[in-house]
């Protein structure tokens, strides 16, 4: 099927705002041709797809079965961006706030130029151009992140028996890991956003494919061997996602980017 050419119809545009006004969320109309009617929720906001003979009753009615699903990732949308924006915001000298393992952790300017000292859960920066400090902060969260990945890793190893040869972290787009069949390993640095259950139960998602390829039952149940509780980290990653990788996008962005909304 082609995608539709032209503007959307009025009509549509019409219940559109008026079911956003009834629900108390703003919705976008998805500009991909649909089957049926959906909801998609991303970083960007919620889409609403429904086929063009699709009565509205039906669609009416399918949004109010929604409504807590609507108002949750609104608000989850809302957080996000709020989160993001106050990264944006962050102007030396004044004080700011970053996600880091879970917790919002207090940024300051009291430490040494150059550097950046643990003071409880605050992290002392030292006053220097503006990407500058966003790159020693990048350098300083990467050998914390290293740190409790060398802790998981020594604890998948005393539990398990299983290692990975190597572990590389990287920025990426879309995965939180990937592992090759020798056993190296590279993690996504938006993981050292997450608290260190994300990050260990992504490792015991690659572990796993050392011994199971694919995602049959089988390998599902080695997953749950390694982190029994690698469900939950799941939730978090899914339900943060745009936080995370967002956040990684703008702390390891080029300095020719790094002021890029």
């Amino acid at each position: 099927m082609s995608a539709p050419t032209g503007r959307i119809p009025y009509a549509r545009v019409e219940l559109l705002a008026r079911w956003s006004d009834e629900l108390n969320v703003p919705l976008k109309l998805c500009s991909r041709p649909s089957r049926r009617i959906g909801l998609r929720a991303g970083e960007q906001g919620i889409e609403l797809s429904w086929p063009p003979g699709a009565a509205p009753d039906l669609i009416h009615g399918f949004l109010h079965s929604k409504r807590a699903w609507l108002r949750r990732q609104f608000q989850r949308i809302h957080d996000d961006h709020a989160a993001f924006a106050a990264a944006l915001r962050w102007t030396p000298p004044e004080p700011g706030h970053l996600l880091v393992a879970g917790r919002l952790r207090l940024l300051d300017f009291s430490g040494p130029r150059g550097g950046c000292l643990h003071q409880g859960e605050s992290l002392a920066l030292g006053m220097d151009e503006h990407n500058a400090m966003r790159r020693i902060l990048a350098n300083h969260l990467l050998r914390e992140f290293q740190q409790r990945i060398g802790e998981l890793w020594r604890h998948f190893e005393r539990a398990h028996g299983v290692r990975p040869r190597r572990i590389q972290l990287k920025p990426m787009r879309s995965l939180w890991g990937s592992c090759s069949f020798n056993a190296a390993m590279r993690l996504n640095t938006a993981l050292l956003f997450g608290p260190a259950e994300c990050t260990r139960a992504v490792l015991a998602h690659e572990l796993a494919h050392l011994d199971h390829r694919d995602h049959s039952p089988r390998f599902w149940a080695r997953v749950g061997e390694l982190d029994p509780d690698y469900g939950f980290a799941d939730a978090d990653l899914l339900a943060n996602r745009h936080l995370y990788m967002r956040l990684n996008g703008w702390l390891f962005a080029p300095a020719s980017q790094a002021g890029r909304s």
